[in-house]
């Protein structure tokens, strides 16, 4: 006996009727056990001595059961045994009792009553007090309730009270645990669950007590039910939903949130399918064989992801969740935990805004077009070159990457830089021959007249500093400010390298087309100086490889 445990040898017994006798012996509860198999007495042979009871199923064909016992007692005296025979036949009953068999039962209408056989059969042999002494506390009391036996443990826990002799009042009914606290030997006060079992011990009914001390499980279990208690009322406070399901999708908890949201209580949510009680049709079995495949590691987890719900009235809510996987203390996964916020009003309120940044984008489109139509009234010339300067300059932002925001800052900005000419006098733009330094001075105002303009719009874009730069050089020479380098809007840079490209390779009142050639001829001389020598690089490639033709 080890750990007070009986150690019982089944032999010669089928697998169904292992599975079997396994089962009674837990429900009776009478004692500990630890079981080993072997199907014949050959492939046991040397260890039968270890056993505190062997449990003899059937011999084989040939050889009769008692032989079998007889090898078993000549192999290993004293060991206890209880015989399983086929029929009732007194004959063979006696043979095997006579040849050193402790009992004999016969199959199927005596097996209810092997866990107590094997029981008395150890008794028999060792007496209470061997089959009790290191076990946990036992005790075992006559009919009349005084006390035969106490194990070691016992008179640990109880001392005086279960001397020999004394008597006991019945804790429970025979087969039911009653918890209950008691005053130790030491007077310390501890929690034990108490159970009796009735059996008959040598032709005598006696009752087997036995103390377990749950103390220690106890103050844990009532720790743990407070951190539980806590971690429920952080569940229920947390200001995001929060949802616990099992690998099959079932709700385990669900904190006050998501009851809120979906309009249930909470024990309206626990035990159901999250994914086929809220759930959109349409993707409701997509999303459970996605969670079957998530939790048993054939697909990664999808930490954060939209999707809608339908709460109990039927409203669609969407939801913006991140998902964790639980797993036990062997990584074995055993549920989900996901965490939401409803984003249904932020989603709302941003395809809104959207909408609102599309029709204001129109209404600022529709503004630079009024401007430019308003400079083509005046000047058609200028209006043509505005576009075509647009063009190019977009071409050149999106060959340096820069993103749509700054791209369609650059295109409108374009689409103006020379509205501030409709303060110069048409004779001076329309002149055939070269202007003088005064008439030049008069085209110079046009970037900050422009500005004046285009400064009183609220353009989501700096189109107004664009437009006042775009005649500004590296090298501070040119106006109207005078800007260097980096103190120059890229946009700005861009722009004018296209004005000059659109400018030389157009016709002019002046003077003809100078063609593309001249014009790449001007850009790689300036480049470095007065010209970005990225932007200039952009161009030329532009337009040296066919991906850039004026339209």
């Amino acid at each position: 006996m080890k750990n007070g445990s009986i150690k019982i040898l089944f032999l010669e017994l089928d697998k169904e009727g292992i599975e079997k006798i396994t089962r009674y012996l837990e429900k009776s509860a009478l004692f500990n056990f630890a079981i080993d198999t072997a199907h014949s007495l050959e492939e046991a042979s040397g260890k039968l001595s270890r056993y505190d009871v062997i449990l003899l199923g059937h011999s084989p064909e040939g050889v009769p059961a008692f032989e079998v016992v007889k090898k078993i007692s000549e192999t290993a005296p004293g060991v206890p045994i209880v015989v399983l025979v086929g029929d009732d036949d007194p004959a063979e009953l006696e043979r095997c009792l006579s040849s050193g068999a402790t009992f004999c039962l016969v199959r199927n209408e005596d097996e209810p009553f092997i866990p107590k056989a094997l029981l008395n059969a150890v008794l028999r042999k060792d007496g209470a007090s061997s089959l009790l002494q290191h076990a946990e506390p036992m005790v075992v009391v006559d009919k009349n309730r005084t006390i035969k036996y106490a194990n070691k443990s016992a008179q640990d826990l109880l001392g005086e009270r279960v001397a020999e002799g004394e008597t006991l009042s019945r804790f429970a009914d025979n087969g039911h645990i009653k918890e209950m606290d008691i005053v130790r030997q030491n007077g310390r006060i501890s929690t034990v669950e108490i159970s009796e079992k009735d059996f008959v011990w040598d032709e005598e009914p006696v009752s087997l007590i036995k103390f377990k001390d749950v103390t220690w499980h106890k103050r844990k279990e009532s720790v743990l039910k407070k951190e539980l208690e806590d971690a429920r009322k952080y569940f229920d406070i947390a200001g995001t939903l929060l949802v616990v399901l099992d690998n099959d999708g079932n709700v385990l908890m669900a904190n006050k949130k998501v009851c809120e949201i979906l309009g249930c209580e909470r024990d309206e949510l626990l035990g159901k399918n999250w994914f086929d009680s809220f759930f959109p049709q349409s993707i409701k079995e997509k999303m459970k064989e996605k969670h079957h495949q998530i939790n048993n590691g054939e697909l990664d987890l999808e930490v954060c992801k939209e999707l809608p719900l339908f709460t109990r009235n039927g409203e669609k809510r969407l939801i913006s969740w991140h998902c964790s996987l639980l797993k036990d203390s062997r990584g074995h996964v055993i549920g989900t935990l996901l965490s939401g916020e409803d984003v249904t009003d932020i989603v709302r309120a941003r395809t809104e805004l959207e909408m609102s940044h599309e029709k204001l984008n129109m209404a600022f489109e529709g503004i630079i077009k009024v401007l430019n139509r308003t400079m083509a009234l005046r000047d058609p010339y200028t209006a043509g070159h505005q576009e075509r300067v647009s063009q190019l300059a977009c071409a050149i932002a999106k060959k340096l990457g820069l993103d749509k925001k700054r791209i369609e800052a650059v295109r409108l900005a374009s689409l103006v830089h020379d509205i501030g000419k409709i303060a110069v006098p048409v004779e001076i733009l329309t002149k055939t021959s070269s202007l003088s330094e005064i008439e030049f001075n008069f085209i110079k105002v046009h970037p900050r007249v422009a500005y004046d303009i285009l400064s009183k719009i609220e353009f989501p874009w700096p189109i107004a500093e664009i437009v006042l730069q775009h005649h500004e050089r590296l090298d501070g020479s040119g106006y109207p400010q005078g800007l260097k380098g980096d103190q120059i809007l890229l946009e700005a840079r861009i722009l004018a390298v296209a004005d000059v490209v659109e400018a030389m390779s157009s016709h002019r009142p002046y003077r003809p087309a100078r063609g593309l050639h001249e014009a790449k001829k001007e850009l790689l001389h300036g480049r470095g100086k007065i010209y970005d020598p990225e932007v200039v690089d952009a161009c030329v490639e532009l337009i040296s490889s066919g991906e850039f033709a004026f339209q």
